[in-house]
């Protein structure tokens, strides 16, 4: 399974003001395998395991639309499950990235990520 996305980010978000980058730290919970990436670069990924969070730093140049691409596999016994985390200045903590911060599409606004359309 594949899922192509945006991730809205903004210097509130930045967990390390001093820098100029906007450091944010991002996490892939799955049960099975993943792979993340943001732009071209990959963030990291696992293979096959119990349902366990790794949790990647990032430091992005600015304000904006990043595009993301976060592959899941799913072997073919147990369950599975997949969550898509962050850490920021303003997220009191590891917690799911809210919906508001996903967009289907680089034109801020046009669409949100809606997981109520997905069969």
């Amino acid at each position: 399974l594949q899922s192509r996305f945006y991730l809205r980010v903004s210097r509130d978000l930045d967990r390390e003001p001093a820098t100029p980058e906007i450091d944010i730290a991002l996490g892939v919970g799955s049960d099975d395998g993943f792979r993340l990436t943001i732009g071209t670069n990959v963030l990291g990924q696992a293979g096959d395991r119990g349902f366990t969070y790794s949790w990647m730093p990032l430091a992005l140049e600015g304000e904006g639309l990043y595009p993301v691409t976060l592959l899941f596999a799913a072997n073919a016994s147990g369950q599975s499950g997949l969550e898509f985390a962050w850490n920021t200045a303003t997220s009191n903590g590891d917690t799911i990235v809210p919906q508001e911060a996903l967009c289907l599409s680089p034109n801020i606004g046009d669409r949100l990520v809606n997981f109520e359309e997905v069969p």
